[in-house]
């Protein structure tokens, strides 16, 4: 079986390199390609119709197998006659669309009909097995799930092909999954289908990998997926017609996340959710500054961990594959919000928010340098972190060193989903510490300080954890003592080595860094001259800036723009490091310049001579260099996950136990002529969007009258109670800069500079302006409570924030400062 499989599949592979080089050369003859358009990236014309070729492989592995294996072709013939039906109607399709162009709803009229083809065949989806050992009967809903399922994918796939390499490479791994199921389950027509599609994408992938020489078209695409669809059920189907739903989606969850993201996308931007545009994942990431083939490389690593995980829940251990989905969801998330697909975007028909200025940090360039640094740094510690198990459990229960009262094989000890759960618990505890995120300008005494505090506090959570109050100092505390020396011994051991590979070869994290100078002073020039005479400072001077337009180079860098081009700069060149070096005297000059590029998340450093003309912002060392950091960040991703769920916890329970207070105070109201008893008050929140302030009204309505409740509310300032229920949606905090209205930011913030940074944050209930300046309205104060709010941002921490509440209490109760 294996000889002729092998066959078949070489055959298969020569059949699809023929035909997409024949169908290549006819292309270019003819003229028959893809110009660039608002969905592509490619420049000039480009041969299309590849998909000949993996059809051309397909076909050449199911017609051999007549000879090879009767038995099976028979089989297919038998039943799966609709299959390859559709498979012909649909390459047939996407040439058409490839040469003359379908709309829409041509499109989708046309996949309707050959998905009925197969429906009619007797392929649909009736019984999904769910987790947890229950199944669900679709009943009449059977046959439109399994169009939307047919149809979806098929367009699916065709909005992936979007960059070299990728729909085909994708399809590549969920079809590995499927041939390896199927060859465990010994169902060879399945294995024999998925062999001749990988022979087909392997030929094709010859002349399609970056840079490629011909496109697959929607030739390729539309039939990739429906033949991924119809696969991805009938792989996973049982003997009764149920389907373990689970596997297809995970093994497609690349294909399938990118088109949901694109459809709601598109629909909440009030844009037709069909439309093409160049906004898909792999757009974004060439747009974050990845090449094409690093693109393609990352969303190759994610659909690769999904299909491992699939192939764990579905082959091996269901509960171990669960953990690593979990972990991978969780990557996919945090992935998908750096790259700026989770930005809050609410509904304006639902909402009526909007963004009043740009508040926003703009998303900064992704670098794979730091991509593979911190990948690199997660391989290290896991496997450091099972090497400290196993040398506690060998010294413990082989080394003879150690008392211990029973044995406990190796099997027991680390092959367990126990094992499996610590070590993604540890790397989880790693990364909310932001141990993944220390820049390469941070001391390795300072990242081994971090790292082993870390540490010390996951071990003594580990000791509370699995304490035995009748025998505190058993062996078991002995063992995890020695667990923890290993740890700090290991793990830090394992990041020096990886710290002192890149420094000495200049590669990833401690490769040069593109930066841009600011200035041509003296002193700027005498930094460039250290710059050059120590490499080891890591800094790549793409050019320099001024404040009037230069025609000349500055010790040897050329002048790339003024100050107001910086945005632009920061962008075109990558650029991760401004350097200001300007004389000491220009400090609205200074500033000037941070608030013009603060939005673009990059690192601002400049010479300690004149860091102080910042004043009020929080500054850093950066160990071994001549400069200082502004604006280094003063939380950690725990702290500010502990501040939001403080917020949602604190807001819920005081809207529990105040509600008979509240009502009263809504029954009060309406007695004493105040309708509505609530207004909301339209605020500028996170990163400059709008949101309704909920508050009790203290006046009656077309009134200037303020009846004695509205007098008691007002004085007591408990009129902004209602703004908790704001606090536990998220769009407010209890601590944070005051909530100014639009008509006052935008006053304020062409008159204060820094005046958008505090929109960085959710505004708050109380905050350090609130509790110095109470609510003085007047300019002067402004400016002073500004001084405030950015004091806090730059000083921000849960003491911090304990401390302001307490204050705020103080002067609730007492009325008058504290």
């Amino acid at each position: 079986m294996i000889i002729k499989l092998l066959i078949i599949f070489f055959i298969s592979l020569f059949s699809a390199l023929l035909v997409t080089w024949l169908t290549r050369q006819a292309a270019l003859k003819y003229r028959l390609g893809a110009l660039p358009d608002e969905r592509k990236v490619h420049q000039g014309f480009m041969p299309h119709m590849g998909g000949f070729g993996i059809f051309a492989g397909f076909i050449s592995g199911i017609l051999l197998s007549a000879l090879l294996l009767p038995d099976i072709f028979s089989q297919l013939l038998a039943g799966q006659g609709s299959m390859l039906a559709a498979s012909l109607l649909i390459v047939l399709l996407g040439a058409y669309d490839d040469l003359k162009g379908m709309n829409a709803l041509q499109k989708f009229s046309a996949e309707f009909i050959i998905a009925s083809v197969l429906i009619v065949g007797g392929f649909t989806i009736k019984i999904i097995d769910l987790p947890f050992g229950t199944s669900l009967n679709l009943g009449a809903a059977s046959i439109l799930i399994t169009y939307l399922w047919l149809i979806g994918l098929m367009n699916a796939l065709n909005l992936l092909d979007g960059l070299d390499g990728l729909a085909a490479g994708v399809s590549f791994m969920a079809l590995t999954v499927i041939l390896l199921h199927s060859w465990q389950t010994q169902n060879w027509l399945i294995v024999l289908l998925s062999v001749a599609l990988l022979a087909g994408l392997l030929g094709f992938l010859k002349f399609n990998f970056h840079p490629a020489s011909i496109f697959m078209g929607d030739t390729g695409s539309l039939f990739l997926g429906l033949i991924l669809a119809y696969l991805s059920i009938v792989s996973f189907q049982d003997q009764s017609g149920a389907v373990r739903f689970s596997a297809p989606f995970i093994i497609l969850a690349i294909p399938i996340g990118d088109t949901g993201i694109a459809f709601f996308r598109r629909l909440n931007k009030g844009r037709h959710p069909f439309k093409p545009d160049r906004d898909h994942l792999h757009h974004r990431l060439i747009y974050l500054g990845l090449s094409h083939r690093q693109a393609v490389y990352i969303i190759y690593l994610a659909s690769f961990l999904y299909a491992f995980a699939a192939y764990l829940i579905i082959a091996r251990s269901p509960f171990f594959g669960a953990i690593v989905l979990l972990i991978i969801v969780l990557l996919s998330y945090l992935g998908l919000k750096r790259v700026g697909y989770l930005e809050a975007q609410y509904s304006k028909k639902y909402y009526g928010d909007f963004s009043v200025i740009e508040g926003k940090r703009e998303i900064a360039p992704l670098n794979m340098k730091r991509i593979l640094h911190k990948i690199v740094l997660a391989v290290s510690d896991m496997l450091m972190l099972n090497l400290a198990l196993f040398l506690s459990w060998w010294l413990r229960y082989r080394s003879g060193w150690m008392p211990a009262g029973g044995q406990i094989a190796f099997e027991e000890f680390m092959i367990t989903p126990v094992t499996l759960i610590l070590s993604f618990g540890w790397l989880g505890l790693f990364v909310i510490n932001d141990l993944y995120d220390l820049r390469w300008d941070v001391s390795r005494f300072d990242q081994m300080r971090h790292t082993s505090k870390v540490i010390l506090f996951g071990v003594l959570i580990f000791f509370f954890v699995t304490i035995d109050p009748a025998n505190v100092f058993s062996e078991g505390r002995l063992t995890l003592l020695v667990y923890a020396f290993f740890l700090l011994l290991l793990i830090n051991g394992g990041r020096m080595l990886i710290i002192f590979l890149e420094k000495k070869f200049s590669i990833l994290e401690y490769a040069p860094h593109k930066t841009l100078i600011v200035g041509s002073s003296a002193k700027g020039k005498k930094l460039l001259k250290d710059i050059i005479k120590n490499p080891h400072l890591l800094y790549e001077p793409v050019g320099y800036v001024t404040r009037e337009a230069q025609d000349k180079k500055f010790y040897g860098l050329s002048f790339l723009g003024t100050y107001k081009q910086i945005p632009e700069i920061i962008r075109a060149y990558n650029v991760e490091e401004i350097i200001i070096a300007i004389n000491e005297r220009s400090r609205d000059e200074i500033l000037n310049i941070v608030s013009i590029a603060e939005n673009h998340n990059v690192v601002f450093k400049i010479l300690p001579q004149i860091y102080d003309v910042v004043s009020g912002h929080k500054t850093a060392e950066v160990i071994g260099h001549p400069l200082i950091r502004l604006f280094p960040d003063s939380m950690r991703l725990w702290q500010w996950l502990t501040k939001r769920l403080m917020d949602i916890l604190i807001s819920g329970i005081l809207m529990i136990l105040l509600f008979p207070f509240l009502l009263l105070i809504i029954i009060l109201q309406m007695l004493s002529g105040i309708f509505p008893p609530l207004r909301i008050e339209n605020m500028v929140g996170k990163f400059g969007v709008r949101f309704g302030m909920l508050n009790f009204c203290t006046k009656v309505k077309d009134k200037e009258m303020q009846p004695l409740v509205g007098k008691f509310l007002y004085y007591l300032r408990i009129y902004k109670l209602p703004a908790l229920l704001n606090v536990f949606l998220g769009q407010m905090s209890l601590v944070g800069p005051r909530p100014e209205t639009e008509k006052m930011v935008r006053l304020l913030r062409n008159k204060i500079k820094f005046y958008n940074r505090r929109f960085q944050v959710r505004p708050g209930l109380t905050g350090w302006a609130q509790v110095k300046y109470r609510y003085e309205e007047a300019l002067k104060y402004k400016r002073d409570q500004l001084k405030q709010d950015l004091f806090y941002l730059e000083n921000m921490s849960l003491s911090f924030d304990l401390r302001i509440l307490l204050r705020s209490f103080f002067i609730f109760l007492f009325k008058r400062e504290a």
